[in-house]
């Protein structure tokens, strides 16, 4: 996997936002809500789909979503190690570029 970057349209969550004291736990429910609902500006009533590269950290997007009761939640098992092969030429996007995408930072250190 040579090629770096997001699925076009595509809003960063980043992974270690959603837990605290050192990664052992996820963050309240209120918080959780503030970040996916309100600062990433998603709706929990649209088909959200979460990626990463493999799949590991996208399920943890998942998890929480499906836990403040998202009604149609997925996680994409390919993840960017099978988007990020995928043509161009057949119609699949990504952005590569320095800021070209979406990136919420609520909770970054």
């Amino acid at each position: 996997m040579t090629r770096h970057g997001h699925i076009t349209g595509a809003i960063n969550v980043d992974f270690p936002q959603n837990l605290v004291d050192d990664g052992a736990r996820l963050r309240s429910p209120e918080e959780l809500e503030q970040l996916w609902l309100e600062d990433a500006g998603l709706d929990a009533r649209e088909e959200t789909i979460s990626y990463c590269t493999t799949a590991v950290r996208g399920s943890v997007g998942w998890f929480v979503m499906e836990q403040l009761g998202w009604n149609e939640v997925r996680n994409y098992e390919g993840s960017w190690l099978d988007w990020g092969l995928l043509s161009e030429d057949d119609g699949y996007y990504y952005s590569s570029c320095e800021d070209s995408g979406t990136v919420i930072d609520t909770f970054a250190d």
